[in-house]
């Protein structure tokens, strides 16, 4: 008898895991981020002098366009994340 107590506690049936549905429940609590026409100013400021900096290092450039980068990476970008 010891051995099919064993066999009986050994076999004993296991739960699925629970379903996942992918629906989570929505938190009222959050807030969503707000564009502003400031960030879109600094955005679209910061993108035209980008795309300047690259068209006068394509050019062969070495004076202008790294200032030009730099100014749009550095203040122009971050400036359109805060504002």
């Amino acid at each position: 008898m010891s051995r099919k107590r064993k066999r009986d506690q050994q076999s004993k049936p296991v739960a699925p895991p629970p379903r996942r549905t992918g629906v989570q429940p929505k938190s009222t609590d959050r807030e969503l981020p707000v564009f502003t026409r400031g960030m879109a100013i600094f955005g679209g400021a910061g993108l035209m002098v980008a795309l300047a900096g690259f068209f006068l290092l394509a050019q062969g450039s070495i004076a202008l366009a790294p200032v030009l980068l730099a100014i749009a990476f550095l203040v122009f970008f971050p400036l359109a994340l805060v504002k």
